[in-house]
C-alpha cells in the first residue's frame, strides 16, 4: 500500500507540474503565485513548490523583481526538437513562399477537439494584417483551417455534434449545426474552406486541408487579411496557391504524429 500511495503522490505531482507548463503555453503573459494557483486550483504552497521545481530545471525562468514567473530557455530545446520531429521547422519555407506571393499572411494550423491551433505563422509585411500568435486557440466553427479539417474528417457530423454549443463572435458566425454541415459539404465538394468575418469583423481567411495518403486529416494550411484584400475574385487564385504548399508540407509534416 505505501508503495501505490507514493506511486499516486508522484503521478499527482507530475500531471501538476504539466498542467503549469500547459498554462504557460496558453499565456503570452509572465504569471505570477497567485494566478498559477487560481488558474489551476493548486493552494499557494503546492503552486510554489512546483514552480520552483521547474525554475530549477529551467523549463520556467523567475523575475525576482516582479515575482512574475515565464517560459525558461530549456523549454526551447523542447519546442526545436518537436519543430524537429514534427517537420514544423521545414514546414517554415512554405508559409514564407506563400506569404511572398500572396503578401498575406499564412499560418499552420492543427485540430485540438473543438480548436484549431496555431502551430506556425509567417506574418504578412503590409502594414494591414492579421496576426495570430503560435499558440493562439480558434474555434473551429469560425476558422477556415478548422473547417477545412472538419470538412475532411473521417465523420464530420459526429464533429460537429461534439462541438457543443456553436458561440457568435460576429453576425456572420455560424451558429445553427445544420447550415454548419452544410457550409461543410461545400467545403469537401470545392476542396476549400472560408472563414467569411465569421470570427471578426474585416477578417476573411481561406484554407485547405494537408492530406497525406489515408490518414486522417490533422492539419491544414490557411491564408487570412483583411476582407478587403480578400475579395472573391482573388479567391482561386490564394486556394491555388494554398492547394500547391499542401502536397508539399504532406511530404515534410509528420501528420501522423499530430
Amino acid at each position: 500500500m505505501v508503495g501505490e500511495d507514493a506511486k499516486k503522490t508522484g503521478t499527482q505531482a507530475l500531471e501538476r507540474a504539466i498542467a503549469v507548463l500547459r498554462l504557460f503555453a496558453d499565456e503570452d503573459a509572465p504569471q505570477s503565485l497567485t494566478q498559477v494557483s487560481r488558474a489551476l486550483g493548486l493552494n499557494p504552497t503546492t503552486t510554489h513548490r512546483i514552480l520552483a521545481t521547474l525554475v530549477r530545471e529551467r523549463l520556467l525562468a523567475h523575475d525576482a523583481s516582479s515575482e512574475r514567473y515565464r517560459i525558461g530557455p530549456d523549454a526551447l530545446l523542447l519546442f526545436a526538437a518537436a519543430a524537429r520531429r514534427y517537420g514544423i521547422a521545414a514546414a517554415r519555407a512554405e508559409l514564407d513562399a506563400l506569404v511572398a506571393a500572396t503578401n498575406e499572411t499564412a499560418a499552420l494550423g492543427m485540430l485540438d477537439a473543438s480548436d484549431i491551433v496555431v502551430v506556425l505563422q509567417a506574418e504578412s509585411a503590409l502594414a494591414l494584417r492579421v496576426s495570430r500568435p503560435v499558440g493562439t486557440r480558434v474555434p473551429a466553427h469560425v476558422s477556415a483551417m478548422g473547417k477545412a479539417m472538419i470538412a475532411f474528417g473521417t465523420d464530420p457530423g459526429a464533429h460537429v455534434d461534439a462541438l457543443g454549443k456553436l458561440h457568435s463572435f460576429t453576425a456572420h458566425s455560424i451558429t445553427d449545426k445544420p447550415r454548419l454541415l452544410e457550409d461543410l459539404r461545400l467545403t469537401r465538394e470545392r476542396g476549400w474552406a472560408v472563414n467569411d468575418n465569421e470570427r471578426y469583423d474585416g477578417v476573411r481567411a481561406v484554407a485547405v486541408p494537408i492530406v497525406r495518403g489515408d490518414e486522417p486529416v490533422r492539419a491544414a494550411v490557411g491564408l487570412q487579411g483583411p476582407s478587403e484584400r480578400f475579395v472573391d475574385s482573388r479567391i482561386d487564385e490564394l486556394v491555388a496557391l494554398l492547394q500547391g504548399s499542401a502536397r508539399r508540407l504532406a511530404v515534410v509534416l509528420q501528420i501522423s504524429s499530430f
